[in-house]
């Protein structure tokens, strides 16, 4: 590799730099987990009908963290039981 082809290398890396430089990590984010309680809702929705049968399910806070959103906290689904 020439010095010409590492320089245009080199330049090219900058660019992707500023293209992740130029996510909004934090519309993501939010649309991430606008698109996960969603999916939540509609396993809920399905369930219910299940409920006066002896299903029970339930969500919990999980503590999340990524690099370059850094921390926040997801719904998760923790399962579904049979109640005796």
């Amino acid at each position: 590799m020439g010095k010409e082809e590492f320089e245009e290398y080199l330049a090219q890396q900058d660019d992707a730099v500023d293209e992740t430089q130029r996510i909004d990590w934090n519309m993501r984010k939010t649309d991430w987990l606008r698109q996960l309680q969603k999916f939540y809702d509609q396993v809920e929705n399905y369930l219910t009908t299940y409920k006066n049968k002896g299903v029970s399910f339930r969500f919990e806070d999980k503590g999340m963290s990524e690099e370059p959103i850094g921390s926040y906290d997801a719904q998760r689904w923790f399962g579904v039981c049979w109640l005796i």
